[in-house]
């Protein structure tokens, strides 16, 4: 082919281009307005994007406060002690030491062998008497591992125990 014939086929084909668009007579006023629309559209369209993904990031954060005010990693300890206060009559001058409560209630078991023979002091007298012996094994064992927080922990039980089964023969005792 020929350059010309070239130049000539490829003129008709872009003749034909510009008879196979349709004829369309525009008016100002109506293009412009057209454009307005379109604009107005996707002003509107942008602004509904925009509140969509707005409402999402406000609903997660929201979401993640209320799970984190949910949690508590608060822990809270609370820890009380009883004063126990030994009621004891004048003829009674026991020293603060238990071994001399234990003197006390042995000397009144001899003046009152009748209370001391009942089955609620007898019981009483042996819980204490475990408790003795279960006061000297940790107290070995103090002796041997140091001081112990657990150790110290279980002989102060095992003391405000026997202070309190001491308190409760002698109030059998007294009665």
């Amino acid at each position: 082919m020929n350059q010309n014939d070239l130049d000539k086929k490829l003129l008709e084909n872009i003749s034909d281009l510009d008879n196979s668009f349709p004829q369309v007579k525009w008016n100002q006023e109506d293009l412009w307005e057209m454009v307005e629309i379109k604009q107005r559209r996707s002003k509107q369209i942008y602004w509904i994007k925009f509140s969509l993904l707005a409402t999402i990031c406000i609903a997660a954060v929201g979401f993640f406060a209320y799970t984190q005010s949910t949690k508590s990693t608060e822990h809270v300890t609370i820890r009380y002690s009883e004063e126990v206060e030994i009621g004891i009559t004048n003829s009674f001058h026991p020293d603060e030491r238990s071994g001399n409560i234990r003197l006390l209630i042995e000397e009144q078991c001899l003046i009152k062998s009748a209370v001391c023979q009942t089955a609620e002091f007898r019981d009483l007298k042996v819980h204490l008497d475990e408790l003795n012996e279960q006061s000297e094994k940790i107290g070995k064992q103090l002796k041997f591992f140091g001081q112990d927080t657990h150790l110290l922990e279980a002989h102060s039980r095992i003391q405000r125990a026997m202070n309190q089964v001491e308190k409760e023969l002698l109030q059998i005792i007294k009665s």
